[in-house]
């Protein structure tokens, strides 16, 4: 094998082992789901909850404190239930932030508008920095209320 096949191999090995830690668990459900107002503003929800843990989930509200760099897990805090929440927050943006990037949504970021992240279950509401395009509009069109049954 040449150094440079080599290489790609080990480069590409590892970029897969980078994201094994953020992919959905098999008892974990995501939802993403997306709104363009008249107005051009595009606005998303994400959701992510873990079916098995849902019993017996806490719900927690972090403080408006967001880690400055989401490639790296945080330091863990010395309580282990801070730990977990923080690594929960964690995880929860690396989903989210491969599901903008996968969908191309929001080409140029987002604004927080709200979010909930507790450890078996986090939703966020997002607005995009960037007005929608024609493209957009066909891509993510937006879905009709469904109505009651019997209606």
């Amino acid at each position: 094998m040449t150094y440079s096949k080599a290489f790609a191999l080990a480069l590409l090995s590892a970029g897969l082992a980078a994201c094994s830690g953020t992919a959905l668990k098999p008892s974990e459900t995501e939802q993403f789901d997306t709104h363009i107002h008249a107005d051009g503003s595009k606005r998303f929800t994400y959701t992510v909850e873990d079916r098995e843990r849902r019993k017996t989930r806490t719900y927690v509200q972090l403080e408006d404190q967001r880690l400055d760099d989401l490639r790296q897990p945080p330091p863990g805090p010395e309580n282990s239930r801070q730990r977990e929440l923080a690594q929960a927050e964690w995880r929860f943006y690396q989903l989210l932030n491969t599901k903008l990037s996968s969908s191309g949504y929001c080409q140029k970021g987002y604004i927080e508008l709200d979010a909930d992240i507790g450890l078996y279950s986090a939703n966020l509401r997002g607005e995009c920095r960037e007005g929608a395009s024609s493209e957009d509009r066909q891509r993510f069109p937006n879905r009709q209320p469904q109505s009651a049954p019997g209606r």
